[in-house]
């Protein structure tokens, strides 16, 4: 599988609103974020590798895997581990004190959505950014889980804004060995 990040910016003088991108998946085999997006042999342990409630420092491994790095050029449309975007379990009294309930395999499958896109289904991605200021550059909000299929990947893309009526388009091809 391939973690696909994809990036837009605005080249023009103009701030450019109403973004939708299409990415049309015309090889390649779309992998779900769901629970079941784990090796045979770790079933069951999913939880394990989600963000730990009780240590405000740790991201998880699923941060570690997917999360868009920012630098000076690129940002991140909605950065997924936000604290005000996340909100914990609530503490469960053991005896002892309060503590964080273990995580389960749907904690698991929502962390992965908030850095896999979902197709929803279908054989294409819908993404959607409220505005670009001009020579901004965003990821947009997730990345793309893909397998190949006979060593290669390939999509097309379609952009509409307020400003573009779908004609800025193009072919991304990955070969794999």
């Amino acid at each position: 599988m391939y973690f696909i990040p994809l990036a837009i910016q605005n080249i023009s003088t103009m701030q450019d609103e109403n973004i939708h991108v299409l990415v049309n998946i015309e090889i390649g085999e779309i992998v779900e974020p769901d629970e079941q997006l784990i090796c045979e042999e770790c079933q069951g342990l999913q939880g394990y590798l989600c963000r730990d409630d009780d240590d405000e420092n740790d991201i998880g491994v699923i941060a570690e895997l997917f999360i868009l790095p920012e630098d000076g050029v690129i940002h991140t449309e909605n950065v997924p581990n936000q604290p005000e975007k996340y909100t914990p379990k609530t503490p469960v009294y053991n005896g002892y004190g309060l503590s964080q309930p273990d995580k389960t395999e749907d904690d698991y499958r929502q962390e992965l959505a908030e850095y896999i896109a979902s197709s929803s289904g279908h054989r294409y991605y819908e993404f959607d950014v409220e505005k670009l200021r001009p020579s901004e550059c965003r990821w947009l909000c997730c990345g793309m889980l893909i397998r190949p299929i006979n060593g290669k990947i390939i999509l097309s893309y379609q952009i509409h804004s307020t400003f573009s009526a779908g004609d800025l388009n193009g072919k991304l091809e990955i070969k794999v060995d």
